[in-house]
């Protein structure tokens, strides 16, 4: 018979014949990988964020946006003012002030369902177009407030045309 084996020595081969070493690795190089995917991500979410508060951008994301002028910083300022309107006066605030300064809106969902909820029936005619625009191109992943919001003008709305207007687009969402 031979010599009796220290733990370590057993525990040692036995680490080796399992296999595992190279598959270890590449779940730990995966695990690297979402770790620093998630930390990147977060960072890109902060600076966004900031740039929508009006502190700026880093120049990154100023190259992203080909824009690094005082009116570009202004407009995403005053957007930034919109979708953090948290009572209807703030939303209504700020889309006046929007509006004097700036034509035309982006077309991005969230702003458009701020807009809908915006008390001014021009502006809501505006966020309809925008809608039906965005949806010829992207599939909406806000459907069931912007059907709330749609259900809510045609309601409560004044003007027939943008009560119409409404009706047509929930039955298209529907």
């Amino acid at each position: 018979m031979g010599e009796k084996k220290s733990w370590r020595e057993i525990d040692r081969q036995r680490d080796g014949q399992r296999g595992g070493g190279r598959r270890d690795s590449e779940e730990r190089n995966r695990e690297r990988a979402q770790q620093q995917h998630s930390s990147a991500y977060n960072q890109y979410k902060n600076d966004l964020s900031k740039l929508f508060d009006g502190a700026g951008a880093p120049e990154y994301l100023q190259k992203m946006t080909g824009q690094n002028d005082e009116t570009s910083r202004s407009r995403l300022a005053l957007l930034g003012a919109i979708q953090r309107s948290t009572n209807p006066r703030e939303l209504n605030n700020a889309v006046t002030a929007y509006r004097e300064k700036f034509e035309g809106w982006p077309l991005d969902e969230s702003l458009i369902v701020k807009l809908l909820e915006c008390s001014n029936e021009a502006v809501q005619a505006e966020a309809l177009a925008l809608l039906r625009e965005f949806m010829e191109i992207n599939p909406l992943s806000n459907k069931q407030s912007i059907k709330l919001r749609l259900e809510q003008i045609s309601l409560m709305g004044d003007d027939d045309d943008l009560i119409d207007e409404a009706e047509e687009l929930l039955d298209e969402l529907r």
